[in-house]
């Protein structure tokens, strides 16, 4: 399984790398750049109180122009998701954090050269370089789910100075965690600063 995350990474970024070099070479129009941001992340149905969890996002995105209002774009993001408990009893808190390779692909609508809306789908990589240890709560490393699907809607706002922002929210697809004790998915929003770093001035793309 670990060699099949690895190669879905690889075909991905391969694919992102290809893109990359398409638009050096003036075969597609659109821009490329780099994006980091901030996660809030809740998985529902479990068996536990479960509050928000914080993380982060950050890597590269390209687009690439389809016509005057459309384009699509795709991204490989390092992404830190989590969960939060309150366990009973006086248990106290128990927290852990989660690291995925997230794998978005989308399509934008521009209603200008500043603003746009997106929806797309999104595949993550569970990703870890060792198993991780079991403990006593099921809701655990060793338990999360390998591969994640999710769909996303959003919009983003680029300045003029090539710098931008945006949100957007996250909706799982298939159960976070490989346990019997519940099919909760993870639910995430995210709000996200960005840089073009090759978009011209006066271009939509």
């Amino acid at each position: 399984m670990m060699l099949s995350k690895f190669r879905i990474i690889a075909l991905f970024t391969i694919l992102f790398c290809v893109s990359i070099h398409a638009k050096s070479q003036n075969v597609i129009e659109g821009y490329w750049g780099a994006k980091a941001g901030l996660n809030v992340n809740k998985i529902s149905k479990l068996t536990f109180d479960n509050s928000f969890k914080p993380g982060f996002h950050l890597g590269v995105f390209a687009v690439f122009r389809l016509n005057d209002h459309f384009s699509i774009q795709h991204e490989v993001l390092y992404s830190m998701r989590g969960v939060t408990l309150d366990l009973p009893a006086g248990g106290g808190t128990y927290a852990k954090n989660f690291s995925f390779i997230d794998l978005p692909w989308m399509l934008n609508y521009h209603f200008s050269e500043n603003f746009n809306i997106s929806a797309g789908v999104q595949t993550s990589v569970y990703a870890y370089f060792k198993k991780p240890v079991a403990d006593t709560i099921v809701y655990n490393k060793d338990n999360v789910n390998t591969i994640d699907f999710s769909y996303f809607v959003g919009g983003s706002f680029l300045l003029d100075n090539n710098f931008g922002f945006g949100v957007r929210f996250n909706g799982g697809i298939v159960p976070a965690f490989d346990v019997n004790e519940t099919k909760g998915k993870n639910y995430t929003l995210q709000i996200f600063l960005m840089y073009a770093i090759n978009k011209r001035k006066g271009k939509t793309f």
